[in-house]
């Protein structure tokens, strides 16, 4: 089902008195709308009247209201209840996030069916003293010369199809609307469900994370990602790497990256799961996060004289979402920029893409064409190269490693084998 077709199918017009208003459905048998449009029930005991796109009716009970932050939960009769609802986001607002929504305006084809309504968060207010804090914009609509009453009531949902506020009322300017983090504590109170904002929980990702492990290792891995999920959330990994989340970087800041993925769902989804995968294989490796610096003390050899003595080697990594790329142009370009910048630790690169098929081997030869690459007198990347190792793979080569292990130790050793292949391939 669309968006859109959810939107109708879960919204319905309020008629209270001579107030005009729409609600929406947030579970089988309560409403959510603004408080506002029941005025005349709290003043004259008037009717709650309640009706779908399709011509139903019916009068609901209020349940309760918050007039500091103008919401109202409205209960409908059991032959009213609807078998399709809205989830609430408590989720931060962010400026220039896209939202969808429908109502019933005060006007022919409003009241009698409803329409669909598309704007932007325009700005965020931080102001104890209003009741809305947020202003929304709708391109090619003036506020002044178009009907909006009557839209009170109705939900803005974003690209997850979450509802992140709610419609209050047109302004001189510009419209304004309550968002579901400034009602929270009054829905909370009222013992309805809100999900948690999309970067402050790596939970609603796992679900989405180890595609193709067989049950056993999956089971495993899932374990691991939870307690990852207890010590990291994505929100603290957009301040820690900013526009380094990816390569080449998009010059954004962290608001912007977070505008950008709440309006890309998809990209959005690949990002954190993938983000999840890496740090889960970092958590079997015993590794420390301490972001931005990832390290891993992989097992290896060293050769003293006539005798070999084990050692750890430490290992600094990086991850990057990557676009439309192969791996090897992907890794000859950050490579070339890091080495030329001296590298001074010995260093592993991870790549993950959209792209299913990303994430073939690089060649053989691959390090020694870099090498050879920078090699020049003006460039002191052999000497560099003497002192630090790296490495490039994919998150794909380590998650098939990991994907055919059956236990969590023999995921260790193959994810051990494949970062020392990786910075020690010539």
């Amino acid at each position: 089902m669309t968006t859109s077709q959810l939107l109708k199918d879960t919204s319905c017009r309020i008629a209270c008195g001579i107030t005009k208003g729409s609600a929406f459905f947030i579970s089988g048998d309560i409403l959510l709308t603004a408080n506002h449009v029941l005025v005349k029930y709290h003043s004259h005991g008037d009717a709650i009247n309640l009706f779908t796109h399709t011509g139903k009716a019916s009068v609901g009970t209020l349940v309760a209201f918050d007039d500091d932050c103008d919401l109202a939960l409205i209960r409908v009769p059991e032959d009213f209840v609807s078998t399709q609802w809205l989830n609430l986001c408590e989720c931060e607002m962010i400026e220039g996030v896209d939202w969808s929504s429908y109502g019933y305006p005060d006007n022919t084809n409003g009241q009698t069916a409803g329409e669909p309504l598309k704007g932007t968060i325009k700005n965020v207010i931080q102001s104890p003293i209003l009741q809305h804090d947020v202003t929304v914009e709708i391109p090619g609509y003036n506020v002044t010369t178009v009907e909006f009453e009557g839209f009170s009531g109705s939900p803005l949902v974003d690209a997850y199809c979450n509802v992140i506020s709610v419609m209050r009322f047109s302004g001189t300017n510009d419209l304004s609307a309550v968002s579901i983090k400034r009602g929270c504590a009054f829905l909370k109170n009222n013992d309805i469900i809100l999900k948690p904002d999309y970067l402050l929980k790596f939970d609603q990702y796992e679900l989405d994370s180890f595609g193709g492990f067989s049950s056993g290792i999956k089971s495993l891995c899932e374990g691991e990602a939870e307690q990852v999920a207890q010590t990291t959330a994505p929100g603290e990994l957009v301040t820690a790497y900013g526009s380094g989340l990816f390569f080449p970087e998009k010059k954004m800041s962290p608001e912007s990256i977070i505008a950008h993925l709440r309006t890309n769902p998809e990209k959005n989804k690949r990002l954190w799961t993938g983000w999840l995968e890496f740090l889960t294989f970092v958590a079997i490796l015993k590794g420390q996060c301490l972001h931005p610096a990832i390290t891993v003390d992989i097992p290896a050899e060293k050769i003293l004289g006539l005798l070999t003595k084990k050692v750890a080697l430490k290992l600094q990594l990086n991850y990057f979402w990557t676009e439309k790329e192969s791996l090897e142009d992907i890794a000859r370009r950050y490579i070339h920029n890091k080495l030329a910048a001296d590298i001074t630790h010995n260093s592993c690169h991870i790549f993950n893409s959209e792209l299913h098929h990303f994430g073939i081997k690089l060649r053989p030869d691959f390090k020694k064409r870099i090498i050879e690459n920078i090699g020049n007198p003006a460039n002191s990347g052999l000497t560099v190269l003497r002192k630090v190792d790296f490495g490039v793979l994919s998150l794909k080569e380590l998650a098939d490693e990991v994907g055919q292990s059956a236990t969590l130790p023999e995921a260790f050793h193959k994810l051990t084998i494949l970062f020392r292949d990786a910075i020690e391939q010539n």
